[in-house]
């Protein structure tokens, strides 16, 4: 985290109000900094990977229609990195959701459902695993499933080490997923950008409902298997607690008419993404809470 001492400097600097803070996220503080664009400060800021990013955003901008975040200036300001961004207009999607009629609820999921097929017309290459925004991923696989037991492994790693769950034996929970979902996974799958990060918190959407961009793309953001951003978007959802159960039951249903024969398979990416946050207790508590919902509602804990 960053202190105001910290960037306030960096505020005054630019010119801009504190007062303007937008919002604070996992990644960064962002202000208002002019009618169209934003500033980001950035709680572990490195411009190489920053730099990365705003490659990334350049390649994909070309290939969707819906907005996304555009990069136009990386800079250091002391020990801060920061960048100047374009604005996204709307309101967060899960705020938005709350506030609508349920004309305009079931709308908003269609739009948000839709972004599912944008997401899979984006031409990517590289290693399965690999971080398309950022540089210092180090597990980066020939094969898709190899990546995600590495990736979980590694994970458990860190939760025996350093704990922040209160699951007793945790490596049996690994150990099941591994013997009985892993092997679902296939090792070639056609290479598209996964978003990783694909909940309602990181959509904007106007008041008819319709999305008016597509935010972080980040850490999580990497090549893979499409189907885990069907995942991710179908069961996240009530993460936020603006949102109920109604949207989650709303969006279920499109995913099994739409993918009726992989519907195995999305149930073990919704596992895959329980597993790796499930070390996240004290800094994440509703994720963590979500992963221990869904771990029960698959059979994997009382």
């Amino acid at each position: 985290m960053i202190s105001k001492p910290t960037y306030t400097k960096l505020l005054e600097h630019l010119k801009i109000p504190q007062a303007n803070l937008l919002g604070q996220g996992m990644e960064g503080l962002v202000f208002d900094y002019s009618e169209e664009r934003v500033l980001k400060i950035w709680f572990r800021g490195n411009k190489h990977r920053l730099k990365n990013r705003k490659k990334l955003y350049e390649t994909v901008q070309k290939q969707i229609q819906v907005p996304i975040p555009e990069i136009y200036n990386v800079a250091q300001f002391g020990d801060l990195t920061y960048t100047i961004e374009k604005k996204i207009m709307g309101q967060p999607g899960h705020l938005a959701y709350a506030a609508s009629s349920n004309e305009i609820q079931k709308k908003l999921l269609d739009n948000y459902f839709d972004l599912l097929q944008e997401l899979k017309s984006v031409s990517i290459n590289g290693q399965y695993g690999q971080l398309v925004a950022d540089s210092h991923e180090k597990i980066q696989t020939t094969t898709w499933n190899e990546y995600i037991k590495k990736k979980l492994q590694k994970t458990l790693k860190k939760a025996t080490r350093k704990p922040d769950h209160n699951i007793k034996n945790l490596d049996q929970l690994f150990d099941k997923f591994f013997k009985e979902e892993w092997p679902r996974i296939n090792k070639n799958v056609a290479k598209n950008l996964v978003h990783g990060d694909l909940f309602l918190e990181n959509i904007m959407v106007n008041q008819q409902g319709q999305v008016t961009g597509l935010l972080d793309f980040g850490s999580l953001s990497l090549i893979g298997d499409h189907l885990i951003d069907v995942a991710a978007l179908t069961y996240t959802v009530t993460i936020s607690d603006e949102v109920d159960e109604t949207a989650e039951t709303y969006l279920l249903k499109k995913t099994k008419q739409k993918y009726s024969n992989k519907l195995k398979l999305i149930k073990v990416y919704t596992l895959f993404y329980c597993l790796f946050f499930i070390n996240s207790l004290t800094y994440d508590p509703r994720t963590y809470a979500w992963c221990i919902k869904n771990l029960q509602r698959f059979g994997y804990l009382n």
